[in-house]
């Protein structure tokens, strides 16, 4: 079988021997079997899908690995990995990626994590002092689903006329409870996340009125999750009365800004964890 690969691929090239032919080309034409190593990868991604394991996500890389290897066209296989709840981005699975990591990381962070407060430091490095904006309460939930989605979700305790569904709690965060006494139970995903060292790395759905891509710091301890968000700085091109400053860059850097400066900063969010999803 080896040969007859060499054959096929040199059809013009009859001076090289099958043994030159690899080395000129850098592979070993027994391990040339893309269409097998797809195969291995789609049942790979099925089975992280159906239950999220180290073993699963292994055998993924693994399966990534070789097809990187081999140069193999890997177009359209993102999609099997997104839809077991997995990066779309092959290179996620790279040599690097720690499958025990991923797997920890990702159990720890499933639920709903309530707000308990937020601060705004005065630079991008999330350092120092960090002054606490007020009237930040419980009113904010955020709930990373185990389908490595990201959203919110919400029981509705109002009934098709506007009016108090009685014995209905809004502040409870599970399905049956919400149900149980007459509420609509509501999930809204905004996005997907990922991890990627000591970040989580938000992509947003198109058309969806949710935040945009983001990538959080995040450390969890003792059920309580922060999260850093660090913005850039900008140029602001309008003056004191809110007319656009001639000749001015919005997309400026801080040495050629004619317009206002505005250094990056960044937000803290503390969260408490509260259940499993709901979703």
């Amino acid at each position: 079988m080896k040969y007859l690969k060499c054959l096929t691929i040199t059809m013009g090239l009859l001076i090289f021997s099958c043994e030159e032919l690899e080395e000129a080309l850098g592979i070993n034409l027994d391990d040339v079997d893309c269409v097998a190593i797809a195969a291995d990868f789609g049942i790979a991604a099925d089975a992280y899908g159906s239950e999220a394991t180290v073993a699963n996500c292994e055998a993924i890389k693994t399966a990534v690995t070789d097809l990187m290897a081999d140069t193999c066209d890997t177009s359209g296989l993102g999609a099997l990995t997104a839809v077991a709840g997995l990066p779309g981005d092959l290179d996620f699975y790279g040599e690097a990626l720690d499958c025990n990591a991923l797997l920890d990381a990702m159990n720890s962070i499933y639920g709903t994590w309530v707000g308990v407060s937020v601060c705004l430091y005065e630079n991008q490095d999330c350092s120092g002092a960090c002054t606490e904006i007020p009237d930040f309460d419980d009113d904010f939930a955020l709930t990373f689903f185990d389908d490595m989605t990201m959203g919110e979700i919400d029981c509705n305790c109002e009934d098709e006329n506007g009016d108090d569904i009685e014995n209905c709690d809004p502040d409870v965060i599970d399905e049956v409870n919400c149900t149980v006494n007459g509420g609509q139970w509501d999930v809204e995903v905004y996005g997907d996340f990922t991890f990627d060292g000591n970040e989580v790395v938000f992509t947003g759905y198109a058309g969806i009125d949710g935040p945009p891509n983001l990538t959080l710091d995040y450390s969890l301890t003792d059920n309580t999750l922060s999260l850093d968000l660090p913005f850039d700085g900008e140029c602001n091109c309008e003056d004191e009365y809110g007319n656009e400053i001639d000749g001015c860059d919005w997309d400026a850097d801080s040495t050629s800004c004619t317009g206002e400066w505005n250094p990056g900063s960044c937000i803290n969010i503390e969260l408490a964890y509260e259940t499993v999803s709901g979703g």
